[in-house]
Order: structure tokens, then sequence, then C-alpha cells
């Protein structure tokens, strides 16, 4: 009997040091302005913004609170960022990998009821530029205007885009703006060179512009090169074009 009433006593202690543990943890928690937002910033916003080709937004408290859950999972699993090369295979200059530390951090944020933190210092955010990689040397558009067909049906066109340059220039950079369209609107956008003329073809024989078509034979990036508007942007290195 008096280890039963020993036994009895020790409850109320044992949940007083679990409550005050947990209480604790909940408060050294990381917060959005301090800890999250920058993981955001660096790693999800290039994609997940308005007008962004990612499904969400992300770039806005309300918005990461929203998908707090989603974040916690995709991280966890290493589905995102996205990544396509194989494990175990690199390292690869530019790869979009959290590190175990922010991994646990957005984590952490989302199973402590996901404070907010100072907003003071959200105030400093940067504005996400519409050049990442700056003003670009050369801008090259379309002749015409294409109209997106409404609906969720996929369609891939092909555009001719005069380059019109009188001497050979070396290209360290590609990056792809849509002009007047949301960037949601577009799956996917790559940067093609043709020597052929082939594509010239093609679209002066089409009554709209461009021509249709997903993959073609006449048009290739330059060798070791994948110029896309939806990759990360960087620039080639001093020595390279």
């Amino acid at each position: 009997m008096n280890s039963n009433r020993m036994y009895h006593r020790s409850l109320p202690v044992l949940f007083a040091i679990l409550f005050l543990r947990l209480d604790v943890y909940a408060q050294n928690a990381p917060t959005y302005s301090e800890h999250i937002a920058p993981i955001l910033r660096t790693h999800c916003v290039s994609c997940h913004r308005p007008d962004g080709i990612a499904p969400f937004s992300l770039d806005n408290f309300r918005d990461a609170e929203a998908n707090a859950e989603r974040i916690a999972e995709v991280v966890t699993s290493a589905s995102m960022p996205p990544w396509k090369p194989a494990p175990y295979y690199g390292p690869f200059d530019g790869e979009p990998e959290i590190t175990v530390a922010e991994a646990d951090n957005l984590v952490a944020w989302a199973t402590n009821g996901t404070p907010q933190g100072d907003t003071a210092a959200l105030a400093l955010d940067p504005t996400m530029p519409s050049w990442p990689l700056g003003e670009p040397d050369l801008i090259v558009s379309m002749e015409d205007t294409y109209s997106v067909n409404p609906g969720d049906s996929l369609e891939h066109r092909n555009f001719v885009l005069p380059i019109n340059l009188t001497e050979q220039q070396w290209v360290r950079a590609v990056d792809v703006l849509p002009n007047g369209v949301s960037s949601a609107a577009i799956r996917r956008a790559r940067v093609m060179i043709d020597g052929s003329g082939t594509g010239r073809t093609a679209e002066a024989e089409d009554t709209l512009p461009g021509y249709p078509g997903l993959i073609i034979d006449h048009a290739a990036f330059p060798q070791g090169h994948i110029w896309s508007g939806h990759q990360d942007k960087r620039r080639l290195l001093n020595s390279l074009g």
C-alpha cells in the first residue's frame, strides 16, 4: 500500500516536468522573422512567389504559415527544393540543398505553432527583382504576341527570336521574363539555338505566331549547357562563355 501511494504522488511531479520541458522548448522554437523567412527567401521564393511558377506563394508570413505542414513534409522527404541528379553524385555547383539545421528549423517551426517573431525585421526583406542576374546586356523579344488558350490544357509552342547581332558575342547567362502574362501560366521555357533555319520556315508556314511541337530535332542547347527560364539563375565563371 505504501508503494502504491508513493506511485500516485510521483505522477503530478512527472507531468509537471514534462509540461515544463515542452513549454521551454516552445519558447525556444524558431520564429518566422528570424529563422524561417531567410530560409524560404534563399531556397523557395524564386518560384514560390506571386505570379511565380509554383502553385502557391511563400514570400510572406501568412502564406508560409498556411503551408507550414506541407513545408515540413517536403523537406523531411527531401523532395524540395527540386533537384534531379541522383543521390551520392556530386557535389554540383549551385545545388539547392537545404542544410540539416535549416530543415530542422522548418520542421520545428511547423510543429510549435508557427510563431511569427519580431515583425520589424521583416521590413528589411528585399523584393524579388524582375531580372535576378541584373539587367541583361541584350533583350530579345518575340516579334508578335501569342494568346494562351484558357483552361488547364498543356500547350507546347516554339517561337523564333531574331537576335540581329552584327558580331559574335559570348553568352554567360540566359533568363526568361514573361511580359504581360503570369509566370505561373508558363510551365517551362527553354532557349535553344537553331542554325539550320528550319524553325523560321516552320513559323512562316503557321498562321499563328510560332509553331507547335515539344521535341524538335533542328535546335539544341550549346554543349554542356541547358538554358531554361525556370532553372536556378547563375552566370558562368569569368573565363567561360
